[in-house]
């Protein structure tokens, strides 16, 4: 059994008990002093450190926050007294962190139905004491095949010996890594991802905002990379898979005008495609340009006869994947600027030079970005990439791949201008979404793991007519928990988070952070985390973290261990030095 109630340990009494706070009584001032023991250094009573106090079969876990002498002492010390080994009798604050069963220790109480009695005794907490508990707070972590093994180093002790973290406990209900610009996030993303790949059935996908993990490399590792350059890692994402949506907001089609006839060309287009595929193109010769092109022209041609063949082709065209040439898209659409009804009854109209001067803008912008390298080549226009660099059947082959454990997106070539990227994010994020409605991650779960978060959270693309949210994470961070498909972003920004994605984040890294708005969002996502433990956030060391989270039975105060692969797995973030080159 674990020595809880160490003699030698021993450092002072209960002598107050609050809903918040508990007050030791240190009988002596030299207790707070470290000390060896049994050839550890123990660092006494002081400030983070964390103690035990005993109960009657069961015992207190907590930490102390507050360390102060009574008043009349206070006021009569003299600078020489300390050195003089005057007798002091300081009171320390505790705030209790959990209640544990000393018969079954791994029996953890998240709430308190017990409070310390008054005169109980308080001991310091041995590291092979904490490092139980750290490593039990899962109900799933009894066999400890999912931990993510030397993670962490407890702070408040001299003596750090590293301890695992259920990876369970840090992604079952989705997690969220906060803090300032060089206070650890991307070094804490690279030592969960070499924790995860050495854990069994688990799935990871990076997607790398700032190219930061390109050197992930291995076996088990799939990189890809959306760029303009032609390299094996080249993908992209088939303008094919696109929505209506996708098409409205990429080309900035206005809503009432233009919106409608992009909608009503895809149709067309992809009919056109369908039913040349099928080898049925007869059925539409009567509205044909000619055999050698997909063109559909409508004019002053039988209504009935279209509209039909629409319906019998209508969840076909609706579904995303029909492989049409978008290259006619601009034609197309000029090609629907046509009156409805014409001067003969069951036949449309001829064409509307008022609405094609409407559309003239949009035919402009889709012709020039159709043709522009970087979105030509992350959307692949013009079919040039072969396809089996598909970013959907890139993603469909790393999950049925058994060897393969990482897939790294790098982001980092694709351009902010025009939403380009907060597109494709959301695009990527959309196709995940639907996979996880399909049960796809229930045996395999996959952790997609969002770098730069606040660059893609919360976005609207709009204009003076129209405006659309991109939804597709918040929707995962909402839904897919129970899909197996998990969630964990990275941000410097937690402020620029949707209130109700963070407060689905069930657990909470939060490193260093500075910005008073900032903490409030943490606070406002994590009531487990007290006022005290929050006021560390200011003054974390680079490294250094609180984590939070809802299957955590107390909140934990830790330094990120060192990666043990840093050639592989260690982010290139190590700030440029100032002064004059050698």
């Amino acid at each position: 059994m674990i020595p809880y109630f160490d003699p030698e340990k021993f450092i002072g009494y209960v002598s107050k008990v609050s809903a918040e706070l508990t007050r030791v009584h240190f009988p002596n001032s030299t207790l707070l002093k470290g000390f060896y023991y049994n050839g550890s250094f123990l660092t006494g009573g002081l400030v983070r450190n964390y103690v035990i106090i005993e109960g009657d079969g069961f015992g207190f876990l907590g930490r102390i926050v507050e360390i102060a002498l009574p008043e009349k002492e206070r006021f009569g010390l003299p600078e020489k007294t300390l050195s003089q080994g005057a007798e002091l009798h300081p009171t320390g604050f505790i705030e209790i962190q959990c209640v544990f069963d000393i018969c079954n220790p791994s029996k953890i109480d998240k709430g308190y139905k017990m409070y310390p009695s008054i005169g109980a005794k308080v001991f310091l907490c041995s590291e092979q004491t904490l490092k139980f508990f750290f490593e039990h707070l899962s109900d799933d972590s009894t066999t400890h095949d999912d931990l993510l093994k030397d993670f962490c180093e407890v702070i408040g002790e001299t003596h750090q010996e590293p301890i695992g973290l259920s990876s369970n406990a840090l992604f079952s209900r989705h997690s969220a890594i906060v803090g300032t610009t060089g206070s650890g996030k991307s070094y804490s993303i690279g030592k969960i991802i070499e924790g995860l790949s050495q854990v069994d059935n688990s799935k990871i996908i990076l997607l790398d905002a700032t190219g930061e993990f390109a050197n992930i490399k291995g076996v088990g590792v799939k990189n890809a990379i959306f760029t303009e350059s032609d390299v094996d890692e080249q993908v992209y994402f088939p303008y094919e898979k696109l929505n209506f949506e996708d098409f409205v907001m990429l080309f900035r089609a206005t809503g009432q005008s233009q919106a409608p006839k992009i909608q009503e060309a895809l149709w067309s287009l992809r009919l056109s495609a369908l039913v040349t595929k099928k080898g049925e193109m007869s059925k539409l010769t009567d509205y044909s340009v000619s055999s050698d092109s997909p063109l559909v022209v409508k004019a002053k041609k039988s209504k009935a006869n279209f509209k039909a063949l629409m319906l019998e082709h209508i969840h076909e065209i609706d579904n995303e994947g029909v492989d049409f040439d978008i290259s006619f898209l601009p034609q197309q659409i000029v090609e629907e600027c046509i009156y409805e009804s014409g001067f003969t009854i069951g036949t449309f109209g001829d064409q509307n030079a008022k609405e094609k001067d409407y559309v003239s803008s949009l035919v402009s912008r889709i012709s020039t970005k159709i043709n522009r390298p970087i979105s030509e080549k992350i959307f692949n226009f013009k079919k040039a990439i072969p396809s089996n660099k598909n970013i959907v059947d890139v993603i469909n082959a790393f999950l049925a791949d058994n060897t393969q454990t990482i897939l790294n997106i790098n982001l980092s070539e694709v351009a902010f201008e025009e939403k380009m990227r907060e597109i494709l994010i959301d695009c990527i994020g959309r196709y995940l979404l639907n996979l996880a409605r399909k049960d796809t991650f229930k045996n395999k779960p996959t952790i997609v793991f969002l770098d730069e978060a606040h660059q893609f959270l919360n976005k609207k693309i709009k204009d003076d007519f129209f405006e659309i949210e991109l939804s597709s994470f918040a929707s995962i961070a909402k839904e897919c928990r129970k899909y197996g498909l998990f969630l964990c972003l990275s941000t410097q920004r937690p402020r620029d988070v949707p209130d109700d994605v963070l407060s689905q984040m069930g657990t909470l890294i939060a490193h260093r952070l500075i910005n008073g708005y900032d903490r409030e969002a943490i606070e406002r996502a994590s009531p487990e985390a007290s006022k005290y433990l929050l006021k560390f956030l200011p003054s974390l060391g680079k490294g250094e973290a609180l984590i939070v989270g809802t299957d955590f039975p107390m909140p934990l105060h830790i330094k990120i261990s060192e990666i043990k692969c840093p050639d592989v797995f260690a982010p290139k973030s190590e700030t440029p030095k100032l002064g004059k080159l050698k």
